[in-house]
């Protein structure tokens, strides 16, 4: 039995890996090949979120991992010179939750090790925030398209 996929709904509204996918829908002013490049990059996505229905959420290999004292895992896409990173988990073996997502640059400088990290935990403290909202209220949600 498939999971059903589902983004992560506020009571305010927010929505954020449907907010963070939509940079990958293509826009009229765009130029055909950036175009193509946004139809490719999200297609990947769509397929390895889509795996993770097959397998009652897990996807294994390369494109998935627990994340470490949190409630959720972590979907982990390559895109050119980024890492997509989308957290997730699977509510009562019926639905893929899908609660926050962000780019992590594949290579960067020493430098910008703390920016980036704490962006992360940001992100993943969201994340766990999302987790803990949608338990006590399973119908803040929104159907995956």
């Amino acid at each position: 039995m498939k999971l059903e996929i589902v983004y992560y709904k506020s009571s305010g509204g927010l929505v954020p890996v449907k907010d963070y996918l939509s940079k990958y829908r293509p826009l009229a002013q765009d130029k055909e090949s950036i175009q193509q490049k946004k139809i490719k990059s999200f297609r990947r996505i769509d397929f390895v979120i889509s795996r993770a229905t097959e397998n009652n959420g897990i996807i294994g290999g390369e494109y998935s991992c627990s994340v470490p004292a949190h409630s959720f895992q972590k979907i982990r896409i390559k895109d050119g010179g980024n890492l997509v990173r989308i957290l997730y988990f699977c509510y009562l073996g019926e639905r893929l939750v899908l609660l926050n997502a962000y780019d992590k640059p594949d290579l960067y400088d020493k430098g910008a090790k703390k920016k980036i990290d704490k962006m992360i935990n940001e992100k993943m403290s969201d994340a766990q925030n999302y987790y803990q909202d949608f338990i006590k209220n399973p119908q803040n949600y929104e159907k995956y398209q």
